[in-house]
């Protein structure tokens, strides 16, 4: 046992603030949507019966669980306060339930218990005990405790202890932080205030985004790892886009995070955008999910943007982080046209680079930063194939498969968004154009793998030889050009390929050729 762990539990009155008996029970009803703690409830009960009494009694629920619980939301996880040896204990909680325990900060006594599909995270509750513990917390709603040996008691709602006022906040829908120097201690919680705001659809409070405010200078003490998972926790969120609104207008925090968007603000593009490149930035990242949220989207894609690329993480996120980076290489490119307005040519390579820097600095991993490049980069590839009086003919929407592969899915929604910010109250020109996108991507999805298939029916060595050359990019031509010729109906068989295939360098050797 550490020299500055608790002996004894505290007795609950000796702790100088109430419990949650101070509610009424109509109160407690009208928060609460469950009959008990159902979620994890055989593991409560098997620590509870299997456990010695005594540390049974120094062990209290905290933190997410209780939140989650009174929510009615199903929690994935437990969290334990131990006052008392947190080692000690989750070592017997490893055992009780055949899981390993593993260390994550030996000098704050915090450690992790898996089994199966289970997670309890313990902590020692300090030299000051739990009351100290919960007034260390973040926020209110997540500094409540439960003991352990009440929490399956009919009844269990009257032991919560609530020194924050948190279940107050519950009922008011509001994110709050326990003090000032909540954000000081640990300057990641001003993201997650937004991650929390964003899952829990709840308001932050006015003093907390002054917290965030004046603690967002220290951002660059946290490891970039963990800025990105809390920032991909917010873009994951529906209505980001508003989350991120207001994390820029009233702190400050987002620029601390992304630098690179400080030059959108005030970039005045011209043509049909009538606002600054990073408000349009914003409203594209609102109109992709707008355009997510659509009721009878296709299978395959709900599939592709759910589908996991790095961890719990899924395309979508990276899709939208790509909606607020597409123009970010614009101010590196903004020259005046003499007619009027400007012109960005080139931002779109110019944008790849940033975008990969970006996901450098912040350790994005390397599939989700390939995305990120390729949204990025192809971003104005669709809207080059537009015309309001002809569709795009099979070998252009081939090469366009081709460059975005099976993120063309992506792609296409990300030139919808970008189409509607731009184009916004012009009706007529967006439904033209989202059919025009809708088109391309039941193309797409029912011939997509035909469209992207590099097949050519001879392969290089048999290329070599009909051609007499030897390894050659001529060689890499003449692949697509079989491929190409494959797809349009021209070729079916080897010996067709063939015949193809020579009337093809006779005619790139033609003297009279133009280059």
């Amino acid at each position: 046992m550490r020299p500055d762990a608790c002996s004894a539990p505290i007795p609950w009155r000796a702790w100088g603030f109430p419990r949650s008996r101070q509610y009424s029970s109509n109160v407690i009803r009208e928060l609460i949507d469950l009959k008990g703690l159902r979620p994890l409830q055989d593991t409560l009960l098997h620590l509870q019966s299997r456990l010695p009494s005594g540390d049974v009694d120094r062990m209290y629920l905290v933190g997410g669980f209780i939140r989650d619980t009174i929510l009615g939301c199903e929690p994935s996880d437990l969290d334990l306060v131990v006052e008392g040896d947190a080692r000690e204990a989750a070592s017997q909680i490893a055992s009780l339930l055949a899981g390993r325990m593993f260390e994550l900060d030996p000098s704050r006594g915090v450690y992790r218990v898996a089994a199966g599909s289970i997670g309890i995270d313990l902590e020692e509750a300090g030299h000051d005990g739990l009351p100290g513990n919960l007034l260390r917390r973040d926020f209110t709603i997540d500094a409540m405790a439960l003991p352990l040996a009440d929490c399956l008691k009919p009844d269990w709602q009257r032991y919560i202890l609530d020194p924050c006022k948190g279940l107050d906040d519950l009922r008011q829908r509001t994110v709050r932080a326990v003090s000032p120097a909540a954000m000081q201690d640990d300057p990641l919680r001003c993201l997650r205030a937004f991650r929390l705001a964003g899952k829990l659809k709840f308001s932050i409070d006015p003093a907390t985004l002054g917290f965030i405010r004046k603690a967002s200078r220290l951002m660059d003490t946290v490891a970039p790892e963990r800025i990105w998972e809390e920032l991909a926790g917010i873009l994951s969120q529906d209505g980001s886009a508003c989350l991120l609104r207001l994390m820029d207008s009233e702190t400050g925090l987002l620029e601390t995070v992304i630098p690179e968007i400080t030059p959108l603000k005030g970039l005045q593009q011209g043509g049909f955008h009538h606002e600054d490149t990073w408000n349009h930035s914003l409203n594209v990242l609102e109109c992709l999910e707008s355009i997510v949220n659509t009721p009878g989207m296709a299978p395959q894609v709900s599939d592709y943007l759910q589908a996991r690329i790095a961890g719990n993480r899924t395309r979508l996120v990276i899709l939208k982080l790509a909606a607020i980076l597409h123009d970010i290489g614009k101010p590196y490119c903004q020259k005046p046209k003499e007619s009027g307005g400007y012109s960005f040519h080139g931002h779109d390579r110019v944008g790849r680079q940033i975008a990969a820097g970006i996901a450098r600095r912040l350790r994005i991993s390397s599939r989700e930063a390939d995305l990120l490049r390729l949204l990025v980069r192809e971003h104005m590839s669709p809207l080059s194939l537009y015309t309001v009086s002809s569709s795009p003919s099979s070998r252009a929407l081939r090469r366009l498969f081709l460059r975005s592969g099976h993120d063309t899915i992506g792609l296409l929604m990300l030139a919808l968004a970008d189409y509607m910010a731009t184009r916004k109250g012009s009706l007529e020109a967006i439904q033209a154009y989202r059919e025009f996108i809708c088109g391309i991507l039941t193309t797409f999805v029912t011939r997509g793998e035909e469209y992207i298939s590099k097949t050519s029916l001879l392969n290089g060595h048999e290329i070599q030889e009909l051609l007499s050359v030897g390894p050659s990019p001529l060689v890499g031509q003449a692949i697509q050009a079989l491929a190409d010729a494959k797809f349009d109906g021209l070729i079916t068989t080897r010996e067709e390929a063939a015949a193809f295939l020579r009337q093809w360098a006779a005619q790139i050797n033609r003297p009279d050729r133009e280059e």
